[in-house]
């Protein structure tokens, strides 16, 4: 079975953990941020780990720059990164992204 980034989520919901992408495009560029986090009751959710990057129309426009894992608790955070990034797919020569590709954000759901 193939990671989709919706599969990736749910591994990530049931390690108690938060799985966000923000993929805004501006200008024909795509800035890339993958951020695993863990939910605080009353808080904002704690930052685990983010991979960041970005993305060019092309069939191998994406280009992953920083991946910063930080804190207690992080086994299997950078996993869940590198997973999320093969996840989202390549653009095509077209500038329009895989149907996997998220998007603003994974799921509808709030960015960390």
């Amino acid at each position: 079975m193939a990671l989709t980034l919706e599969r990736i989520e749910a591994i990530a919901a049931n390690q108690g953990r938060l799985l966000r992408i923000q993929a805004p495009r501006r200008l024909g560029l795509w800035n890339l941020r993958v951020a695993v986090a863990r939910p605080r009751p009353g808080q904002a959710p704690l930052l685990l780990g983010d991979l960041k990057g970005w993305a060019i129309p092309r069939e191998s426009g994406l280009h992953l720059d920083t991946m910063r894992v930080q804190g207690q608790e992080t086994g299997g955070v950078g996993e869940l990164l590198w997973a999320s990034s093969g996840a989202l797919g390549p653009i095509g020569s077209s500038g329009q992204p895989s149907p996997t590709w998220p998007g603003d954000c994974c799921g509808g759901a709030q960015v960390c």
